[in-house]
């Protein structure tokens, strides 16, 4: 991105963290005088790895994800696995496993997971081949539009061999159309958020197999599939996710509302801060659109 843009970003961010932790700590109220000590003091931190966290659905095969990713073998299984998020390294970036969420068993797996993208670069979102429920797609909507992180997002849709559409091409078309493209427009399309048809369970079987059926076997997985498009996900996405993590985990520290309306002066600085940070992410957005038309 345009480097003057980026150092005119970086100045105004940094008055934003500065304003905003003076107005947390001269507050009345405990509460939020904590929170000062938690809003970001830089906008890009050059020395911090990239940061990528697989969120989505319990079952959806995250962990087996990263495990065919990073060749560590994660605990996966039927039913919620994992419990906390796991941090691995991979060719020099930080990947995190986390618990999967809507569980409706265990709510306090969102908690954690929500937590995790408030500082995650960028994010891969796993569904199955179900496609998305009438819950899990308000939520990704909300993720992909309200929260502004379509544009940090890779989306990607294991056990495809269980598609009622079938895992072919013709088959992965008619499960976007009828099951994806409702839920992503109009505002993004498949290339926008790097759409990926994986089999995690095919990969898994062709390293039983041989000859030609191992090469079938790889094929159904759709592995290369993955790692080309995550590849290019991190080399064409990763100075924007740089850009906007610390952003978000600003805007996570704005939150409840209720405990700033004790205060109506921290409250009208609050809902200027939530403004501000709406136009940097427009204008970072836009810094991206330009490059991207070069």
């Amino acid at each position: 991105m345009d480097g003057i843009k980026i150092q005119e970003l970086s100045r105004n961010a940094i008055n934003l963290f500065s304003e905003t932790s003076k107005a947390f700590s001269t507050s009345t109220s405990e509460v939020i005088r904590q929170r000062s000590k938690f809003v970001p003091t830089k906008f890009v931190d050059e020395n911090k790895k990239i940061r990528i966290v697989f969120v989505g659905q319990y079952s959806a095969g995250k962990s087996s994800i990263l495990s065919i990713l990073t060749g560590q073998q994660l605990e996966v299984g039927q039913g919620v696995t994992t419990n906390t998020c796991h941090y691995l390294d991979w060719n020099g970036i930080e990947v995190v496993d986390t618990p999967g969420i809507h569980t409706q068993k265990r709510p306090d797996h969102d908690e954690i997971t929500y937590q995790a993208m408030s500082e995650a670069d960028l994010i891969v979102f796993v569904c199955t081949a179900e496609g998305f429920s009438e819950s899990l797609g308000t939520h990704f909507r909300k993720l992909l539009v309200d929260k502004g992180k379509g544009n940090e997002m890779m989306l990607v849709f294991n056990k495809m061999e269980d598609s009622k559409y079938g895992n072919t091409k013709k088959g992965q078309e008619e499960f976007f159309k009828c099951d994806v493209l409702p839920v992503i427009s109009p505002e993004y399309n498949s290339e926008d958020l790097y759409i990926t048809y994986i089999d995690t369970y095919s990969y898994l079987d062709s390293l039983e197999a041989d000859g030609n059926d191992k090469q079938q076997l790889l094929e159904m997985s759709g592995y290369m599939d993955l790692f080309n498009n995550i590849n290019r996900f991190i080399k064409e996405k990763k100075v924007l996710g740089k850009c906007t993590t610390s952003l978000y985990k600003l805007e996570q520290l704005l939150k409840l509302r209720n405990v700033f309306s004790q205060n109506l002066i921290i409250l009208f600085v609050i809902i200027h801060k939530q403004f501000v940070i709406g136009v940097m992410r427009l204008q970072i957005n836009y810094l991206l659109l330009i490059v991207k038309n070069k």
